[in-house]
């Protein structure tokens, strides 16, 4: 089954949070480490360039363009650089940037170092400096208006000369009607070429009063309080989606590089077996949670153990082998829960510990292991004499045994069937703890032997082709596969109702209104002497019995047949 991509970040949340944190750690440290820079900022404007006369002005946008463009490249110019170094008497230079405002008639000058008031005070001389060039532009060589002045005077003192001569011959000779007529022609022309020289004269000054201071700084640079960089909310915003996404990257690949389990469904699919218990993560004491106060735990257990009784109203049930695809999944720590579950429903249980290689159930259930099963196949005890009885009123054991160099050939032997047979008589279940499926081939050769299995799976620890080849190699012996139980399994809302409840038992210890009911098993036990119920109240050690203490015990506590199936 696919997982969404929400469940699959859900699931490594951790590593994509993780991820995030330590990319935010890497920029916060590198910014701790980086210089602070400072920028200061002068702003300037341009005016837009004119053309016209005293009643006719057009705006010369595009040259203003071009006159922009060229001061912000001579604000970076090497000589403007160097005639700021002199005037400040600095031996560097801050790194200096100018760039024109978009559709605006501004210009702004921007430095910065690491000093905030030398980037200040090199921005302002900057725009002084572009200023003053400015205007020694403006006012250097023979302007359009000087020459026209020029052109002017030449032509009034032409029209005075002519206006003399005029008045002169009218004077001396009135009747020389065609010198007068000259004359006159003479300052009529003088007169045009004057007021034409004054038009153009008059419009070119305009024309270059309007040009006229062209730059000025309208915003001077002033101190900078804060530094410009690092930028420290850009900066972990950046790092913060920058970690998200590699932790995201992560966790896609780590997805698709993992082979393990990760959910009930993932598994139930693998399996095609029904699941019959999910066991909640336990943090301490996992064999012994009916001892402590994990509630979902226990919880667990009890409905696995109702489930497997109600499988058994359809045939026989005695005897069931837990085992697991792999080492480390926690079957045994489910057998010796499981048993205490069907003890406190009344079933008479013993354990079977039928991994003669790495045995555990003599520690979990606090019992010897100098006699069990194997000196029981190899007929040096006999049932009766092995079996020993545990804490657990209800609950007994036969144990691995002394070491044997050949554990398959004592499983696979006609005395271990007969061991079932004979621990079917006194007891209602038999539950029996092997090696893992893939590690060795006991399991597969007991799984024949018992009337049913129960494959135990960790989630999250178990990969995928070791429970498809653990279920392959069971199918190939004809076992009876009873489902799968979930080892560790996620969280689900029925833990909110075992807090519920847990919270209520609480209160009722308080209260002093809590009341114990003794199981079916213990009323068994108190009949017969206390035993290790008794023991336990008194608070002593059970005694362990071998040998024919223990035998005698077992049929003492078994005077009935029990061959009915569980129900």
């Amino acid at each position: 089954m696919e997982k969404s991509y929400p469940a699959i970040l859900w699931h490594r949340k951790w590593l994509v949070i993780g991820t995030t944190v330590a990319t935010l750690i890497v920029v916060l440290v590198g910014m701790l480490l980086v210089t602070p820079l400072y920028q200061a900022s002068a702003k300037l404007r341009v005016f837009t360039a004119a053309r016209g006369s005293v009643d006719w002005v057009d705006y010369d946008i595009a040259y203003t363009e071009r006159l922009m463009n060229t001061y912000s490249q001579l604000a970076t110019s090497q000589p403007v650089r160097q005639e700021l170094a002199e005037q400040l008497n600095l031996t560097q230079i801050p790194d200096i940037s100018a760039q024109v405002i978009p559709d605006t008639e501004l210009m702004q000058i921007s430095v910065e170092g690491t000093d905030p008031v030398l980037v200040t005070a090199v921005a302002n001389g900057l725009a002084q400096i572009l200023v003053a060039r400015s205007e020694d532009s403006a006012r250097g060589g023979r302007t359009a208006q000087e020459v026209l002045n020029e052109q002017l005077t030449l032509a009034d003192e032409e029209l005075s000369r002519a206006q003399a001569a005029y008045a002169e011959a009218l004077a001396q000779a009135p009747e020389d009607s065609a010198r007068i007529a000259a004359l006159s022609r003479s300052v009529d022309l003088r007169q045009e070429v004057y007021s034409a020289l004054l038009q153009q004269y008059e419009r070119t000054r305009v024309a270059e009063e309007l040009r006229s201071n062209s730059l000025s700084i309208v915003e001077p640079a002033s101190v900078p309080q804060d530094p410009s960089k690092p930028d420290w909310t850009v900066n972990l915003m950046l790092g913060g989606l920058v970690g998200l996404v590699a932790g995201a990257s992560l966790a896609f690949i780590f997805e698709r590089l993992d082979r393990r389990v990760q959910s009930t469904e993932e598994i139930e699919e693998i399996t095609d077996l029904p699941t019959l218990g999910r066991i909640p993560y336990v943090r301490t004491g996992p064999a012994h949670v009916f001892q402590g106060t994990a509630i979902p735990a226990q919880e667990a257990y009890h409905r696995l153990q109702a489930k497997l009784e109600a499988q058994a109203q359809s045939g026989v049930l005695r005897s069931i082998l837990v085992t697991s695809a792999e080492p480390g999944e926690g079957k045994s720590a489910i057998i010796a829960n499981l048993a205490q579950a069907l003890a406190h429903a009344g079933r008479r249980v013993v354990v079977l510990d039928a991994n003669l290689r790495r045995p555990v159930m003599h520690q979990m259930l606090d019992v010897s292991n100098k006699v069990g099963l194997s000196n029981v196949l190899t007929q040096e005890w006999t049932v009766k004499e092995a079996v020993q009885t545990t804490r657990v009123p209800g609950v007994w054991v036969l144990t691995s045994g002394t070491y044997h160099p050949n554990p398959a050939l004592l499983l696979n032997s006609p005395g271990m069937d007969a061991v079932l047979e004979e621990l079917s008589k006194p007891f209602d279940v038999i539950l029996v703890d092997t090696p893992p499926v893939l590690a060795v081939a006991d399991a597969t050769i007991l799984a024949s032997a018992v009337d049913g299995v129960l494959l135990a799976v960790g989630r999250t620890q178990t990969k995928r082709e070791s429970v498809e080849a653990a279920i392959e190699q069971l199918s190939g012996v004809q076992a009876k596969m009873l489902g799968i139980v979930v080892n560790w399994a996620e969280h689900t809302r029925d833990l909110s109702h075992y807090k519920y409840y847990q919270r209520a038992e609480d209160r009722s210890r308080l209260d002093g209104r809590q009341v114990k009911v003794p199981t079916a098993a213990a009323r068994t036990v108190r009949q017969d002497g206390g035993g290790a119920l008794a023991a336990q109240r008194a608070g002593q050690r059970p005694t362990v019995r071998t040998g024919q203490q223990a035998g005698q015990a077992v049929e003492q506590r078994t005077a009935q047949s029990h061959d009915e199936p569980l129900t």
